[in-house]
């Protein structure tokens, strides 16, 4: 099993990339436990018996590709994704599978979400907001603990001064540098400060001011 790292006091942990895996996130809550990104089985979480929704990003192999191993562990648990994932997820060019010798096509998403906020449970929600440009499914969740936001997971929309590709099927580079705008201009719009941590879908956690002053994709 490999080991997740703590975040925010406990509230969240990462289980980090490993080829061909994204960065697999659990926010703990009292109730249970919320996935980001069925990247890794059930075999490979602590208390996998805990997790009682899973949330994707988008529907790129390499985020979602244990998400049938997680219906099987568990047939109750529901998986959320914005609706334009059933058409990806079916296609094994636009979910990427293909790239990884892995040509697969999955189902659908069991909930469909864009523009949504879903209570986890009594003090805990995401915010999915819809951010195309990498893929047309793109989605990124804000996170808030009772009134406070926490955190963003940005999946493959914006990483540590950088941006996800725009050059796949289903990309757009023009999409890809609005939703980049709409993301910069979260703290400001919701009134959390630039400090608040973006978790991304690979590589290091970093925050919206850093990515504000150092990412060169993001700058006018």
């Amino acid at each position: 099993m490999i080991s997740a790292y703590p975040l925010l006091e406990g509230l969240v942990s990462c289980y980090p990339e490993w080829m061909p895996q994204a960065n697999l996130y659990l926010i703990h809550g009292a109730a249970g436990d919320y996935l980001i990104d069925p990247s890794r089985p059930p075999q490979e979480i602590e208390a996998p018996e805990r997790v009682r929704m899973i949330f994707a990003t988008h529907g790129h192999y390499d985020h979602i590709q244990a998400i049938e191993a997680w219906r099987d562990f568990n047939p109750e648990l529901k998986l959320y994704m914005h609706p334009l994932a059933r058409e990806v997820l079916a296609d094994y060019f636009e979910n990427c599978s293909s790239l990884f010798n892995a040509a697969t096509r999955f189902d659908g998403p069991d909930i469909e979400i864009e523009e949504t906020l879903v209570e986890l449970e009594e003090g805990l929600s995401l915010e999915a907001l819809a951010m195309p440009g990498h893929s047309r499914d793109s989605l990124v969740y804000l996170l808030k603990q009772k009134d406070e936001y926490r955190a963003l997971f940005s999946g493959d929309v914006i990483f540590f001064a950088s941006v996800g590709r725009s050059d796949f099927k289903g990309s757009n580079p023009e999409a890809l540098a609005q939703s980049l705008v709409r993301i910069l201009s979260l703290p400001g719009e919701r009134g959390f400060s630039a400090e608040l941590p973006i978790y991304p879908g690979h590589g290091p956690a970093t925050t919206f001011r850093h990515e504000t002053l150092y990412n060169p994709y993001c700058m006018n």
